[in-house]
C-alpha cells in the first residue's frame, strides 16, 4: 500500500500508526510504503520491492 504525502502528515493530522494497525487487521502481509513525492522520501524501499517482485515474475 502506497501512502503518499507523508511530508504533510502533520498538517492533515494523519496517524500513520493507526493506519498501519487498520491495514494489518485486514491483511498482515500487505507491504506499506509511506512516501513523499515532493521530497523523494520513502521511494528507495518501494523501488527495491518493485524490482524484487519483477525479478520473481520473470
Amino acid at each position: 500500500m502506497l501512502i503518499n504525502k507523508i511530508d504533510a502528515a502533520e498538517v492533515f493530522d494523519f496517524d500513520f500508526a493507526r493506519c498501519e494497525r487498520n491495514v494489518r487487521a485486514l491483511n498482515r502481509e500487505m507491504p506499506l510504503f509511506p512516501v513523499s513525492a515532493r521530497t523523494g522520501e520513502g521511494f528507495e524501499p518501494l523501488t527495491a520491492w518493485l524490482k524484487e517482485r519483477f525479478h520473481e515474475s520473470h
